[in-house]
């Protein structure tokens, strides 16, 4: 996995972990204003708890993070690369192996690539510190005096330096841990961070190290991060965030993305935790305190993993600042909890179509696959019909989110069972049909006990009490890309295009994700896309030769997933929304997910190229009426 600095001028769009205590204000100040007090705090801490990977540059700007084992190439960018490019020969290369230019001003370095400070310094090795003193230190261009003077005396106190500075060694995973106790100014222990007075349960905040074991046999065990964690491990408490839950059970049996997630690894005294989501299709890293709210009795009031680890209570505490509140999280859906723990966009399967017959043989299939593909999946009950008294009378929880764990047909080929798991960790469901010889053959697919919340469920009866599928294209082997961009405020401006190349067949996920504001925000305009081969471009100037792909859709979230050959691509993505009113709030995130790497380049183009190529979608898809009247929509408004 790929992990690079970062230039915070280079890519303010994403909220990283400099985000959280870098501050505007205290690095214009003179030398003799004090600090802010979360300045003051986190001046100390460790920045990144990453590994470093050969393959990733030394020399950084932007970074991108995907949850893949292998990772996209990131390209250096200029400080003003994000200005608008007008000369159709310029072209800013996103993703690919273009080495830094010369005309940057100023670079983030791993301290391995740093020039030493004189002819004689080369000679000697890295070190922390070796019989320093205060000679040793030469203050550079910020305005921090009283620092380094202080540094200096200091410097004489080995002790005293030995106190401060826990790491005592040079060392590849870029990790230095200092001597202070975290306290996170921006998500205090207060109602505030809580959100609500209904959760009469929290009577305190306590560090992790006080808070009651789960168990007698948990008492016996250290805390970790996480240890050969599993869904079973996991217990929602008193929020009603199952989509959540039931999305990081699944994510619990995926050690990696589990890894990728959880940028520390380690339980440490200075109670500072990295924990890296994904919204509005964007990695973002927050860094969080290891207090938490606590019953009377000294136990976790909201979710917690058995067998005392952390990675529950940190995952959902990040995604509670990120959202404002732990409040905030309550209600919601499959699809956001996968997309924000996995980077990945889900499918959306309607179990209960208003307009068309359900042909459950077609989702059972789909089912099959998905199961076998081993993708995570999740389902949702309610929305069915079915009265709140015959979910309660067959002991199914209504409007939940549930965990699908695997989909199984008896020999004969008629009886299908799908294995479900309540986040709830429990479950009294029980059904006729899944007697103790069925469930003996089933329990061979997957053991899953109902003491953990798992049972199984015939597809006739799953048909009638659940109402949605949602499966994760969510694959370790493939890449990723994610740029962010604007939508134009008209059809006549120009619009940044985005070129690749794919190197062979491959299997593509186009996204165009709308920023929303909060969760509780739901988008209304229209986002669309198109997608069109630009193999003869450059020589005749006509795209979509051989293919045209036009994807429209109504919400903050539109997609397409298919198989690419290989050739060169041109994709624009736009909102007619922002057309016709002066509407805020037109960033977006484009993600294009891939087996095999892609370099992706962006250039700016004149509006009459979009619809060069809404012309071409539109002759070559001519038969679909609705993208066709689209098509004409546009074409009209470009042609004003």
């Amino acid at each position: 996995m790929t992990a690079a600095l970062l230039d915070v001028h280079a890519n303010s769009s994403l909220l990283t972990v400099i985000d959280q205590w870098w501050c505007p204000i205290c690095s214009v100040q003179t030398e003799d204003v004090p600090l802010c007090e979360m300045c003051q705090q986190m001046f100390l801490l460790l920045v990144e708890d990453l590994p470093y990977n050969d393959e990733s540059k030394s020399i950084v700007f932007r970074y991108q993070y995907g949850p893949n084992a292998k990772t996209n190439n990131v390209q250096c960018e200029a400080h003003n690369a994000s200005k608008p490019i007008s000369d159709d020969n310029e072209i800013t290369l996103i993703n690919s192996d273009t080495s830094a230019s010369d005309t940057y001003t100023s670079l983030t370095l791993q301290i391995s690539n740093v020039a030493p400070s004189s002819d004689d310094d080369r000679k000697l090795p890295l070190t922390i510190f070796s019989s320093p003193a205060p000679s040793d230190i030469e203050q550079g261009a910020l305005g921090n005096c009283w620092f380094v003077a202080a540094l200096a005396l200091i410097s004489e106190r080995s002790r005293l330096l030995e106190h401060i500075q826990l790491t005592k060694t040079v060392n590849n995973e870029g990790v230095y841990l200092n001597k202070i106790h975290f306290v996170d100014g921006q998500f205090s222990h207060s109602t505030r961070s809580i959100g609500s007075d209904l959760f009469t349960q929290v009577a305190k905040w306590l560090q992790i190290s006080n808070v009651a074991p789960s168990s007698d046999d948990d008492r016996k065990l250290p805390l970790t991060i996480f240890s050969s964690s599993a869904p079973s491990d996991i217990e929602q408490g008193a929020l009603g965030n199952c989509w959540f839950v039931a999305a990081l059970a699944l994510i619990s049996e995926r050690s990696r993305l589990l890894e990728h997630i959880l940028l520390t690894k380690t339980v440490n005294n200075e109670a500072v935790y990295l924990v890296r989501i994904c919204p509005n299709g964007l990695w973002k890293t927050i860094i969080v305190d290891d207090y938490f709210h606590c019953t009377k009795q000294n136990h976790i009031v909201f979710t917690q993993a058995k067998r005392r680890q952390l990675y529950v209570p940190l995952i959902e505490k990040a995604c509670a600042k990120l959202f404002g509140s732990y409040a905030a999280l309550r209600s919601g859906n499959m699809d956001e909890g996968l997309q924000l723990l996995t980077g990945a966009p889900c499918d959306y399967i309607d179990l209960k179509p208003s307009d068309t017959t359900l042909d459950g043989d077609s989702i059972w299939t789909k089912l099959l696959s998905a199961c076998e593909s081993k993708s995570l999946i999740g389902t949702s009950s309610g929305g069915t019909g079915v009265s709140s008294e015959e979910y309660a009378r067959v002991r199914i929880h209504n409007n939940h989110a549930f965990s699908v764990l695997a989909a199984h047909a008896l020999s004969n080929g008629l009886s299908r069972f799908v294995l479900l798991r309540d986040p709830h960790s429990y479950s009294n469901y029980r059904e006729e049909s899944v007697t103790e010889s069925v469930l003996k053959q089933l329990r061979s697919v997957n053991p899953a006990h109902r003491s953990t919340g798992a049972f199984w469920i015939s597809w006739p009866r799953f048909l009638r009490y659940f109402s949605s599928l949602t499966i994760s294209t969510y694959n370790s082997d493939y890449f990723d890309i994610r740029e962010q961009s604007k939508f134009t405020r008209a059809s006549t401006q120009y619009i940044m295009t985005y070129h690749f190349r794919v190197p062979k067949t491959s299997f593509v996920t186009i996204s165009s994700i709308h920023h929303l504001r909060d969760r509780t925000t739901r988008s209304s305009l229209t986002q669309s896309f198109v997608l069109c081969d630009a193999d003869e471009l450059a020589l005749t100037g006509i795209v979509g030769k051989r293919k045209s792909i036009l994807i429209g859709k109504s919400g903050g979230f539109t997609h397409w997933t298919g198989s690419l050959q290989a050739g060169c691509y041109v994709l624009l993505p736009f909102s007619t929304s922002f057309w016709q009113n002066h509407k805020e709030n037109r960033n977006f995130t484009l993600v294009i997910y891939s087996s095999n790497q892609l370099d992706l380049a962006k250039k700016d183009k004149p509006a009459t190229f979009l619809a060069d190529c809404l012309i071409s979608a539109v002759m070559k898809n001519s038969k679909k009426e609705a993208d066709l009247s689209v098509c004409i929509f546009l074409i009209n408004i470009l042609a004003e």
